[in-house]
């Protein structure tokens, strides 16, 4: 459990260091336009969102609730298919954070579905 719950941890920490790049993007370019401002906010508050959803589903998993496996597993798939594309592109970095994304989206999803985990989070 400990395991998914740091996992869980790293792919909130991935989700508030894109919403910090999208905000330095924008004071980067200095376009201000409101079509660029309502799309960061957008980006920023979708990320910053899905961080805190699975903070709260890995809480609620460590609690032994059931509740948080359906927020994980059907983040891990998004993020599974997210990691897949990014490994289709050109760019170096995009195909190591693709790498990344899809190694953590597999490893959770196997955790999750581990017979330890689930008769823990069946109990209650």
């Amino acid at each position: 459990m400990r395991a998914i719950r740091g996992a869980l941890v790293a792919e909130s920490a991935l989700l508030a260091a894109g919403a910090v790049a999208v905000i330095v993007d924008l004071i980067v370019r200095g376009d201000f336009s409101g079509r660029q401002v309502g799309m960061a906010a957008f980006l920023v508050a979708c990320a910053l969102g899905i961080a805190w959803a699975l903070l709260a589903a890995g809480r609620a998993l460590g609690a032994g609730r059931r509740s948080g496996r359906a927020v994980v597993m059907t983040w891990q798939l998004f993020q599974g298919i997210l990691g897949a594309t990014a490994l289709a592109t050109a760019s170096v970095l995009s195909v190591v954070l693709g790498a990344v994304l899809l190694v953590l989206a597999v490893g959770v999803a196997f955790l999750l579905l581990t017979p330890r985990v689930v008769e823990a989070t069946t109990r209650h």
